[in-house]
């Protein structure tokens, strides 16, 4: 039973740790969208900025692009907040089926050691047995 119990505890670790990976995943993506609003906004600043008059008739289509982005900056820094919680919560789980995991080894080979001593011990029980019949023949 104990090795049934080693082998579906590895299984769910290994799910687990592809979990984590999965959420890690998650996590660059809504990083990397992050880092793609933030260069668009610093775009649309610098252009604001700039002494051209073509960007000084596009100030107003700036400022609400701006604004938007901002908007959009605000949900993805809440949705990266929740990954991370997420990613700590799947390696957590991860590490206890892996401790768990490790416990089943132990109590998986700890039963092999008792069955090769019990084993060992009929057959000394055995070699004894045929002694004393030898010894009590002659």
């Amino acid at each position: 039973m104990s090795a049934e119990r080693y082998a579906k505890l590895k299984r769910l670790a290994a799910v687990q740790r592809q979990m984590e990976r999965v959420a890690d995943v998650e996590l660059a993506d809504i990083m990397r969208e992050r880092a793609l609003v933030a260069d668009k906004m610093d775009a649309l600043v610098s252009a604001l900025a700039s002494p051209k008059p073509v960007h000084a008739n596009f100030s107003k289509l700036y400022g609400a692009q701006i604004g938007k982005l901002k908007v959009r900056d605000q949900i993805l820094t809440g949705r990266m907040q929740l990954q991370q919680k997420k990613v700590m919560s799947e390696k957590a789980k991860a590490d206890r089926l892996e401790e768990s995991t490790a416990t089943a080894l132990g109590e998986v080979e700890r039963q092999k050691q008792e069955a090769e001593l019990e084993q060992l011990l009929e057959c000394i029980g055995a070699i004894d047995a045929q002694a004393s019949r030898k010894f009590q023949g002659s």
